[in-house]
């Protein structure tokens, strides 16, 4: 018998008369994976959040489509649908927005907005509705 097999045979019996340092160890390994994939995971979809919100703001920038306005911090910047019809947009679409954006070959219709100019834009369509 060599070295990796005594070892293998050692830990089984290890892991058969105690399950939870097996458990420990498989919990150690998930954590370890899932944490490297999200890390991953959350900067792709940043880079896709800023592609996107670069293509569609003012002359090609990251900078928020609103007159005179300088904002260019990425977290906040919105993508706008220019006719109001997000809702709508968002329920026949099962990927993320700016992913869909992507595949879709940055079809026009939206804008890059700042929260303040989002939610401006959003109070005076409300005060239209009303009247």
């Amino acid at each position: 018998m060599n070295t990796n097999e005594y070892m293998r045979d050692y830990m089984r019996k290890q892991y058969a008369e105690k399950p939870a340092i097996r458990e420990a160890q498989i919990a150690r390994s998930l954590a370890r994976y899932y944490n490297s994939t999200r890390t991953s995971v959350q900067q792709e979809n940043l880079d896709r959040k800023i592609d996107v919100l670069t293509h569609y703001g003012l002359n090609s920038m990251l900078q928020c489509c609103g007159e005179d306005c300088k904002i260019i911090d990425h977290d906040m910047l919105t993508l706008d649908h220019i006719n109001n019809d997000g809702a709508v947009h968002r329920k026949t679409i099962t990927t993320g927005i700016y992913r869909w954006i992507q595949s879709h070959d940055y079809p026009a219709g939206f804008q890059t907005l700042c929260w303040n100019h989002q939610m401006k834009k959003e109070l005076a369509r409300r005060r239209i509705e009303n009247m």
